[in-house]
């Protein structure tokens, strides 16, 4: 009978086949379960992302972000450039479709970091990968993340016009957290974030929530008038949330913002009666 040299065998253990990985399914019919409950990856070194939470964010004297420091799961520490994290730091938890660029935990996970890849294709809870060195294996589908660059605020944003007063605000308009405060008792809401107003409250207070559900928050109160450390209004509204079609307040000249898409199909014009 025919022996398969030790080292080769091990070797050929990295890759599974579509069976071995459906033995490995940890969460049915799930796709980027995160592995440590973190929000981001981040690039640490070489071939290696790893799962990471957001420390502090620091910005220059004209309050936009500067740089960025993140923990991996295991407790390192890094701190990135503005620039190096539009490249190296990533949402954690998106799903993938096939041809999506991805990271994946490699074999059963004894790493504690991830590879990057592409999916080739999908079938039930597991994907075939093809990895950045070559190596091509099929992983379950909660093992593998969509590489999707995490948002930040852009130097050169400029605000539409003052918030003012709460009085002037109204539920379903859309503001944005447009410098960083001290006062906002909101952990983890950073200068760009996109607010809709949900409903009014005494002394300029108004609950929001954010338009982007990757924030943890799902709705809390803050004060309209607040300003910036650095001075300036903190809170600036942009205008209104639409939902649906409802499209109607729109105006030639009205800047349009697509937070979240769906596709629009052709319809045929009905005559009014």
């Amino acid at each position: 009978r025919l022996a398969w040299p030790p080292s080769l065998v091990a070797f050929m253990g990295n890759c599974w086949d579509k069976k071995t990985a459906q033995k490995h399914v940890q969460h049915p019919g799930k796709k980027a379960v995160s592995r440590y409950d973190k929000k981001y990856i981040a690039h640490w070194s070489g071939k290696q992302f790893w799962e990471a939470d957001l420390v502090t964010v620091s910005h220059t004297a004209g309050d936009v972000v500067a740089s960025v420091k993140m923990r991996m799961h295991d407790g390192d520490e890094k701190t990135y450039s503005a620039a190096d994290a539009a490249t190296m730091v990533f949402w954690c938890g998106r799903d993938f479709e096939p041809g999506d660029a991805i990271f994946g935990y490699w074999n059963d996970g004894s790493t504690k970091y991830l590879y990057e890849g592409t999916v080739v294709q999908t079938e039930g809870d597991v994907s075939e990968c093809q990895m950045g060195d070559g190596d091509r294996s099929w992983l379950p589908n909660d093992f593998i993340h969509k590489r999707v660059v995490a948002s930040a605020p852009r130097q050169g944003d400029r605000p539409c016009c003052h918030a003012g007063l709460a009085r002037n605000l109204k539920p379903g308009d859309l503001v944005t957290y447009y410098r960083r405060s001290s006062s906002i008792s909101l952990p983890d809401l950073v200068p760009g974030q996109l607010l809709e107003v949900k409903s009014i409250g005494e002394q300029n207070r108004i609950l929001v929530s954010p338009c982007d559900d990757d924030w943890w928050f799902g709705e809390g109160w803050i004060n309209s008038t607040v300003c910036g450390d650095r001075g300036g209004p903190a809170f600036v509204k942009l205008g209104k949330v639409t939902r649906d079609t409802c499209l109607d307040s729109l105006r030639s000249g009205d800047l349009l913002q697509i937070i979240s898409g769906t596709i629009m199909r052709k319809a045929e014009t009905l005559e009014s009666e």
